[in-house]
């Protein structure tokens, strides 16, 4: 597989996993996360998942999946406090953010209402000017810090 989709500025790596799932034509977010990773298991195995993305998109992107999880998932939010030795090794911690916090997903076929703490936050403004510039909308990074409730750029509360 040589396809991967674009990475937007500030998207959110779950986002991309999303976009890659429809564009691919998988429709199913567990397939999708083995095509990507190697397997979906979330608790094991992560230095085989980065041996196996690296190898199969790091020409594609021009960047490695550890780059992924340190600038497009919440991690950095955390990672900031983390010494920087430490951050740099720990493949497993970083892991942990690839999946929202108990998330709840249209994507995932689940129609319980949502948590305040199980959804994907956007902001209306940010969505309109991407199918504008880009034909499909994604969900930024910024948005989706725990606790955060705006969109800074258009001053706005997001919306779920």
């Amino acid at each position: 597989m040589s396809y991967f989709p674009r990475i937007y500025q500030d998207e959110y790596l779950y986002s991309v996993i999303l976009r890659y799932d429809r564009h691919s034509g998988i429709n199913n977010i567990e397939r999708s996360f083995e095509d990507i990773f190697g397997n979906s298991n979330l608790s094991s195995y992560n230095e085989e998942k980065m041996v196996h993305f690296d190898n199969k998109f790091k020409n594609v992107l021009e960047l490695n999946l550890k780059s992924l999880l340190l600038y497009n998932t919440s991690s950095i939010l955390s990672t900031a406090f983390k010494k920087e030795r430490e951050r740099d090794t720990d493949i497993n911690y970083l892991f942990k953010f690839i999946y929202p916090p108990r998330i709840k997903s249209c994507a995932l076929d689940l129609n319980e209402f949502p948590t305040t703490t199980s959804y994907l936050k956007y902001c209306i403004d940010c969505y309109s000017e991407d199918i504008a510039a880009y034909v499909e909308s994604y969900y930024r990074t910024e948005h989706q810090y725990q606790g955060n409730l705006f969109c800074r750029k258009h001053t706005r509360i997001l919306s779920i």
